[in-house]
């Protein structure tokens, strides 16, 4: 039986009269691929940041492998957030950096000192992960959409997370790199056996990859279950991600 190894109870956040997370309650399990879904401006980006410890709630509790970050002073939530591995919806490559740079930098900037000749194997073997050879030299305004994604998520694995953090990674791409990063997500997850965290709103996307997917709308879960539960439910708002209404001709 898989543990839980993020607990969200009673979340609550707003800025200023936006009431954003609405008494969210959320668990995620070991080595489960967990999507959230929902429309833009449903609260999934402040949920992510709330799990990584990057915002603090008005009210409720996070836990992460039984901690309660909530509590805890900065110091200690950067102890915890070096469990985690994050990609971002734009990637976020630095651009005056290489594609070896970026993937490094996690390394160069935590506690732990790495070798130079550590960190360019670390590299490769990343690289090779998302199935990117030869590119340590490219900058990124040479690579591709899909090739920024790989470069993105072989950067959050450099340092080997326990837990993946996925912004919207399907998000500006075409049908058929949307299949690889599908692909890839779940590869990585057989791979390194990380826990992943998914927002997004592609339902199709969310289907193919999810153990099991949360359904956001105006700061709480109004569903949940996996994606042959999705398929069968009768909820209205669920049935509107499945089945979007067709674009006039």
């Amino acid at each position: 039986m898989r543990r839980t190894v993020i607990e969200v109870v009673g979340l609550h956040k707003s800025f200023g009269p936006n009431h954003v997370l609405r008494g969210l309650d959320l668990t995620v399990e070991k080595g489960a691929i967990q999507v959230i879904i929902g429309a833009s401006g449903s609260g999934k980006s402040v949920l992510l940041k709330h799990i990584i410890g990057l915002l603090s709630p008005d009210a409720g509790r996070i836990y992460v492998d039984g901690e309660e970050i909530t509590r805890m002073s900065p110091r200690e939530i950067m102890r915890v957030r070096k469990k985690f591995g994050m990609v971002f919806q734009t990637s976020a490559l630095f651009d005056s950096l290489t594609v070896a740079e970026n993937v490094a930098f996690p390394l160069r900037v935590g506690d732990r000192q790495y070798g130079e000749e550590e960190i360019r194997r670390i590299v490769r073997e990343k690289l090779a992960l998302v199935h990117l050879e030869g590119v340590e030299h490219l900058m990124p305004a040479e690579l591709s959409g899909g090739m920024k994604k790989r470069v993105a998520l072989a950067r959050a694995v450099a340092h080997d997370p326990e837990i993946v953090l996925y912004d919207e990674p399907t998000t500006g791409l075409d049908p058929i790199t949307v299949e690889s990063v599908n692909d890839l997500i779940l590869e990585t997850r057989d791979r390194l056996q990380v826990t992943s965290v998914v927002i997004s709103h592609d339902m199709a996307s969310a289907l193919y990859i999810a153990d099991d997917i949360a359904v956001l709308k105006e700061g709480r879960i109004i569903f949940r279950g996996t994606p042959e539960e999705i398929q069968r439910a009768d909820h209205p708002y669920v049935r509107r991600f499945l089945h979007p209404r067709a674009a006039r001709p």
